[in-house]
């Protein structure tokens, strides 16, 4: 697991922020933040405010030693230049910001929710990494937004992982598999969702995406969808996950070097605290027990996927546990038959809220919701094989 970060070792401006100043106002000599914002009363020399702006600042990092050679305090000279910086152009600022170093989850959490016009969710990543220049940008969007008191429609967030091109020697690979990742990407984006997708990811950029992604949704809240499709097993109630550096083999056919989603999400939850009530998870496989999930012919899609974006375009008016039976419906006349039988998708549901793909208003006093779409089946296609980390 990735050790979440104290905001005070969270580095704030850098280099392009400096820049940014001196590009709004090349000839001033010296910045006037008392001018320029009102706030923080102090000025600081142009050279000083450039040297200092010449590396990532964190409090931990040491650069505030060259903020007193200056004459000014550590914190004096963030608050002026973060003041600066969002008076003069925040739009800019906004942009520039993560070029600056910062943890992983930080900026993973802000591509998220940077573009949402929900002033909760902006607030709570503002409250998530105090003291921060996006904390502050968060924030003052959140301030734009929706007068005080004023509740916004909950966010929804989609993680999308789609492995079709499997490394090890004897593994299948999944021709479809990219190609429903970017069309299911497509029907999410027009349905209001913020989106992240990884094509054939290995079990690190696997497991790191999961885990923003957890981090994220327990904060911000709302609806976290998460869709997968590629090889994967059902093995003792667990979902497992194979990356495209994953394998099968040994005399026990062990999935090895797969991503166990079931552990890994209850590994996140003991380690993250959030604020928000849980509304319940749904599970949609795309196959049952003893049947195997179909990739399709190749350009065409799988069947799963062809059907959930049927459903999406004809049924998604209608309540996700009605829409899972329209996409099992559409599911068994696109793959009907065979030597195993139809492929019939098995849903799991202990949701405590509704939820409707085409209408986002419905999503408001949403605590935290997740819906989690496999492409593959609840089952072992693999036999009798078991799962080493």
């Amino acid at each position: 697991m990735t050790p979440r970060l104290s905001p005070h070792s969270v580095p704030l401006v850098g280099a392009a922020l400096a820049a940014l100043l001196f590009t709004a106002s090349a000839s001033a000599q010296e910045v006037d933040c008392s001018d320029a914002a009102g706030s923080c009363g102090k000025r600081i020399p142009a050279p000083c405010l450039q040297r200092v702006g010449a590396a990532p600042i964190g409090i931990n990092d040491g650069p505030d030693l060259k903020a007193q050679e200056c004459g000014i305090s550590f914190a004096d000279y963030n608050d002026c230049l973060t003041e600066v910086v969002l008076t003069c152009a925040p739009a800019t600022a906004a942009e520039l910001a993560p070029r600056s170093s910062a943890p992983p989850d930080m900026m993973a959490m802000w591509e998220l929710v940077k573009d949402s016009e929900d002033p909760f969710v902006l607030t709570s990543f503002a409250e998530e990494y105090p003291g921060t220049l996006l904390a502050t940008i968060a924030q003052r969007q959140a301030d734009k937004l929706t007068p005080s008191g004023t509740v916004g429609l909950g966010s929804r967030i989609a993680l999308l992982i789609g492995n079709g091109d499997y490394q090890a020697a004897g593994m299948s690979n999944l021709p479809n598999a990219v190609d429903d990742l970017n069309r299911i990407s497509a029907a999410l984006e027009a349905r209001d969702f913020r989106v992240l997708k990884y094509a054939n990811a290995d079990r690190a950029t696997m497991i790191q995406a999961i885990e923003n992604f957890e981090s994220t949704l327990s904060v911000v809240g709302g609806v976290g969808l998460f869709y997968f499709t590629g090889l994967a097993a059902w093995i003792d109630g667990e979902d497992v996950m194979i990356p495209v550096d994953g394998a099968i083999g040994g005399a026990d056919q062990a999935i090895i070097g797969g991503v166990n989603l079931t552990r890994l999400r209850g590994d996140i939850r003991d380690v993250t605290t959030s604020k928000l009530p849980d509304d319940g998870m749904a599970v949609l496989y795309s196959a049952s027990e003893g049947q195997l999930a179909l990739d399709g012919a190749p350009g065409l899609g799988s069947p799963f996927t062809r059907a959930l974006l049927t459903t999406l375009d004809e049924g998604g008016d209608a309540e996700f546990a009605e829409m899972s039976r329209l996409i099992r419906l559409e599911v068994k006349r696109l793959a009907p038959g065979g030597d195993r039988g139809f492929q019939t998708p098995y849903l799991e549901d202990d949701r405590d809220r509704a939820f409707y793909f085409n209408d986002p208003h419905q999503d408001a006093g949403i605590g935290v919701l997740r819906l989690i779409l496999f492409d593959s089946a609840r089952s072992n296609p693999f036999a009798d094989s078991a799962f080493k980390d």
